[in-house]
This record gives C-alpha cells, structure tokens and sequence, in this order.
C-alpha cells in the first residue's frame, strides 16, 4: 500500500547557527564545506555535491588539504562529509619544531 510522500524544508543558515560555523570562518580564518556523498538534488550538480560553505567561498571550489569528517544519520540515510582548512591553506612551519619532533619520535 502506498500512503505520501513527504517532504522537508530547512534554511541551512537557520539549522547551522547553534553550531557556530560562521564564527569558525569569521573569527578563527578557516574555509569549511558540507558535502552530500550521494543521492544529491540536481540543484546542486555542478558543486558535486556541495550545499553549504562557509561565506564567501564558492561552492565549485576545492579546500586545501582539508579535514574530513564523516557524518551519517542513518535513521534518516543522511551521509555527509564536512571539510575544513585555514584559508589560504596550512602555514609551513620553519622553526624546525617538525623536524625536531620526528628525530624525537624515530629515537
């Protein structure tokens, strides 16, 4: 037996404000992005995927060398990656703290 469809709306805005994402991008410097791994709406084909960003930041463009978050609800078959990474990228460290960290670590 068939009984409806049913159908959800949210202003992602609205649903991301207690997170706080805005401040992750205004306050500390980083570029985010929430990505649906499958079963996207069309809308949103040439982002591949991409529906939310931080602002300012288009959606067709990569992060670099982002951290990934895996993010399932699968009660209600949500899968989404968020991705995340300073802007401009991640600063080279030239103190040689690295290099000494590795010795230490090797020994």
């Amino acid at each position: 037996h068939f009984y409806a469809f049913a159908t959800a709306l949210a202003r992602m805005d609205r649903l991301f404000e207690p997170v706080g994402l805005k401040s992750l991008h205004i306050d500390h410097g980083y570029e985010w992005q929430l990505k649906v791994l499958e079963n996207w709406h069309p809308s949103i084909n040439e982002t591949q995927g991409v529906f939310a960003t931080s602002p300012d930041s288009p959606a067709n463009v990569t992060l670099l060398d982002p951290v990934v978050v895996n993010i399932t609800v699968s009660e209600i078959g949500v899968h989404w990656v968020f991705s995340v990474s300073p802007q401009g990228g991640w600063a080279a460290r030239r103190d040689g703290s690295f290099t000494i960290q590795l010795v230490l670590v090797a020994v």
